[in-house]
Parts: C-alpha cells; structure tokens; sequence
C-alpha cells in the first residue's frame, strides 16, 4: 500500500494493508484518503491531516502531538489512549469517535463536530471547546461541567453525560 500525499507523492510505502506502528512525522496527508485505516500506535507527530478522510480509522494509542488535522473527517473513528496534545482540530468531524482516555491538552476543538462522542476519561486541559458541538457526547471523568461549556458557547443537551469527578 502507498500512502501518498494530495500532489500524488508517495510518502511511505506499507506491506500489506495495515500500517500499526507507521512512522509519518510531519508528513503532508493534507485530504488523504484513510478511511478504514488501521493506525494503531502509529507515530503522526506534526503531520498535516487538513480535511482528510479518516472515518472509521482505527488510531488507538496512536500519536497525533501537534497534528493539523483542521476540517478532518473522523465519524466512528477510534482514538482511545491516542496523544493529541496541542493538536489543532478546529472544524473537525468528530461525530461518534471513542476518545476513551485520549490525551487531549491543550489541543483546538473550536468548532468541531463532537455529537455522540465517547470523551469519557479523557484529558481536555486548556483545550479549546469554543463552539463545539458536545450533544449527546460522554464526558465522564473529564471535569467538564454544563458551566464551563456555557462559557466556551458549546452546544450539548439532555443527552450529554457529565460527571465532574476525576
């Protein structure tokens, strides 16, 4: 398989069609299609994911540190224990992802599409929910409060799942 980037460059080429463990350190995936792809524990760090097509990606543990992945598609993706710290999803379809235990810190979710989205024990420190849609989303253990949300005029419902403690 050949991971290549949107001027048709091949960045990387994979035996057989799972890439767990990949190395892809700043590279440009800008609208790649991955959809499906299994990324488990690959190593993303600075890769530039602008509007690709990750829906239904597998990326557990996978680290994404700085990543652009501005107006990305994620829908069911699974992203439990991956490292997000700093990246910038501003736009992002998140809609029905796992994020179980994700390390979000400081990453931008300004306006993101986050309805039905399993954040349950994730790390969501100094990130920017400004804007986001929450409905329906799971935020056991996360700290986030009805409050904090209304003050990043973020979006949730009867649906969202709260539980401030840690």
């Amino acid at each position: 398989m050949e991971i290549k980037n949107d001027s048709g460059e091949v960045l990387e080429t994979v035996e057989g069609s799972t890439l767990v463990g990949v190395n892809l350190v700043g590279a440009g995936l800008q609208r790649a299609d991955l959809t499906g792809a299994d990324l488990r524990e690959a190593d993303l760090s600075g890769t530039d994911l602008t509007e690709a097509d990750l829906r239904k990606a597998h990326l557990a543990e996978a680290g994404l540190w700085y990543a652009d992945l501005t107006g990305a598609n994620l829908r069911y993706a699974n992203l439990s224990g991956a490292s997000l710290v700093g990246a910038d999803l501003r736009g992002t379809d998140l809609s029905r992802a796992s994020l179980y235990k994700a390390d979000l810190t400081e990453a931008n979710l300004t306006g993101a599409n986050l309805r039905g989205v399993n954040l349950r024990d994730a790390d969501l420190r100094n990130a920017d929910l400004r804007n986001a849609d929450l409905r329906g989303a799971n935020l056991s253990g996360t700290g986030l409060t009805p409050e904090a949300l209304r003050a990043w005029d973020a979006e949730f419902d009867e649906n969202t799942k709260f539980d401030a403690s840690r």
